[in-house]
């Protein structure tokens, strides 16, 4: 599985439905992590609970791996 933060597009803050964070954490393979804040939230997914979420969120959602930041 695979971390990737979900955030609602700027553009599409008027149309995204009240429960779509809910509606992720329903997607079997994905796992909300963390305090969900009402405009993203980080997941763990793994390919097939990714491509769902696509399909539940892509219309008004980013979806991007996290990319770990560690000192050198």
């Amino acid at each position: 599985m695979a971390s990737y933060v979900i955030a609602v597009r700027r553009d599409a803050r008027d149309r995204a439905p009240a429960d779509w964070i809910e509606r992720l954490a329903a997607v079997p393979g994905l796992t909300v992590e963390g305090a969900a804040h009402p405009e993203r939230v980080q997941v763990k997914a793994n390919r097939p609970a990714l491509a769902r979420a696509r399909v539940l969120v892509g219309g008004f959602c980013r979806i991007e791996p996290v990319i770990p930041h560690r000192p050198r």
